[in-house]
């Protein structure tokens, strides 16, 4: 969502010789950012190692070494904008000038585990 508001046209009497143009501008804006594949759940991988034999070969299963976590949440970014724009001396020089803020909540970051839990990172 955004607003811009031109005093310069709202009112001519504000115009003078050193002002041209006035314009004042704000946004906000909010967007999710979420993790890719499924970090909240376990998953064990599967796979057969073919030797040639008559029976096809060996079925071996492996737990991944990333912990998963189901209380994982999605992050929630923020954005907040404030802005003038100005032209002075007749359209001469132009003048713009803006105020940016980015916030973001529930940051997922990837985050080392000891190798002794069986595991080496999990997402927090």
């Amino acid at each position: 969502m955004s607003v811009a508001f031109l005093p310069t046209a709202a009112n001519p009497d504000m115009k003078s010789d050193n002002l041209s143009y006035l314009k004042v501008r704000a946004g906000y804006g909010t967007s999710a950012g979420f993790p890719g594949g499924y970090p909240t759940v376990n998953s064990v991988n599967q796979s057969t190692n073919v030797n040639g034999g008559l029976n096809g070969g060996i079925i071996t299963n492996s737990v991944s070494n990333f912990q998963a976590n189901p209380d994982l949440k999605p992050e929630l970014l923020s954005e907040l904008e404030f802005g003038i724009d100005a032209r002075v001396w007749k359209n001469r020089i132009g003048i713009n000038a803006s105020y940016f803020e980015r916030t973001s909540k529930d940051l997922i970051v990837f985050k080392p585990l000891p190798t002794s839990t069986g595991f080496t990172s999990t997402q927090d």
